[in-house]
């Protein structure tokens, strides 16, 4: 691997450099390496390990608490903003912030949602009429007596 290596240098080397100029310069690489072959750089120890491991990780503690504060008062700071423009708007504007048209069709819109979601079951169901004349409580007690009825037999099944 390492005569493929200088052979490319050198064919690189020759394509900017002539062949003397290239020559001397793959061999001044060579030397460099070799000087760095022979004087390996040093380990650090592993209390200078530790150190660096505890600087960045204080570090990179400090970043993610900046990261989320800064991160809540901007959400702050648009809630207050929102808040500040709603209340502009009803100072220029009074409380009617749109026309009572809008708020009339939006109900209209709204009720017609409401009741064609509803099962025709639902709208089809009986509704009973009372009328009671003076201090007649016989209608309303035979009712009564009806609903009375229907919830004991609606628990049995």
């Amino acid at each position: 691997m390492k005569k493929e290596n200088d052979e490319n240098l050198s064919e690189i080397l020759a394509q900017f450099l002539d062949a003397d100029q290239a020559s001397s310069a793959a061999a001044a690489i060579a030397a460099g390496e070799q000087i760095f072959v022979a004087n390996p750089a040093p380990k650090p120890s592993s209390a200078v390990l530790a150190d660096i491991r505890r600087q960045m990780t204080a570090t990179s503690t400090k970043h993610r608490r900046m990261r989320y504060f800064t991160r809540r008062i901007a959400a702050a700071a648009v809630i207050l903003l929102v808040l500040g423009i709603g209340a502009a708007m009803l100072q220029r504007h009074g409380t009617q912030l749109a026309s009572d048209s809008f708020w009339q069709e939006t109900l209209e819109n709204s009720l017609d949602a409401q009741l064609t979601q509803l099962d025709q079951a639902e709208i089809d169901t009986p509704v009973i009429t009372l009328e009671v004349n003076g201090n007649d409580m016989s209608a309303i007690n035979d009712i009564a007596d009806e609903l009375n009825e229907i919830e004991e037999t609606f628990w049995e099944g």
